[in-house]
């Protein structure tokens, strides 16, 4: 099993094309999961199931790529799937500690779009880990409220479609979000071993 992890190093530096295509798979993949699963009306059994099922693929499809370091893969990779599951259901959890909707001032589904996304951001972060530049801490937030601008918007549209959408718009602009607010690690990599090139020279 170990061997296995250690042998996944293509999962690291994944382009942009195929974070795309990974967000696409975790969005669509929610329709199955709301048609058997749907919070309404669902058991503990089903809501267990039901964030299991959503937030895993998340963590595994969009997050699990963004791993850098070749040490305690294995680890990471569960750690961030983990986190998928955790970050959900406290997104979830959000939307019922907040009666801002009443005053119509910001919608409970846009803070808890910021909330996951400033957490989903972090855990990335620090478990990955990322190199990132000041740009990350602003792109995530931003991210993560129009996320949960567009979901709430959603919300109502009694549709599959809709929800794969409402899904969707989230994790696609916090994918993006974190891919261009970290620093590539590749050109780092590179610059440092010219660097250390150079000195050896000299």
């Amino acid at each position: 099993m170990y061997g296995i992890f250690q042998n996944t190093q293509w999962i690291s530096n994944v382009s942009l094309q195929k974070r795309l295509v990974l967000v696409a798979v975790s969005a669509v993949s929610t329709w199955p999961i709301l048609s058997f699963f749907s919070l309404g009306y669902a058991s503990s059994f089903e809501e267990i199931i039901h964030y299991g099922l959503i937030g895993g693929l998340f963590g595994l499809l969009i997050l699990v790529p963004f791993v850098t370091s070749k040490s305690y893969r294995a680890a990471r990779f569960i750690g961030l799937i983990m986190c998928g599951i955790l970050i959900y259901r406290v997104a979830i959890a959000a939307l019922d500690i907040s009666d801002l909707d009443d005053y119509y001032v910001i919608d409970s589904v846009v803070i808890s779009g910021v909330i996951g996304a400033i957490l989903v951001g972090n855990a990335t972060k620090l478990i990955a880990p990322l190199h990132v530049s000041w740009k990350y801490w602003f792109y995530v937030p931003v991210a993560g409220f129009f996320g949960g601008l567009i979901f709430s918007l959603l919300l109502d549209v009694d549709s599959f479609l809709a929800g794969i959408l409402a899904y969707g718009s989230w994790q696609i602009l916090v994918c993006l979000a974190m891919h261009y607010g970290r620093v590539n690690d590749t050109s780092k990599e590179s610059m440092e071993q010219a660097q250390a090139l150079n000195w050896k020279r000299g």
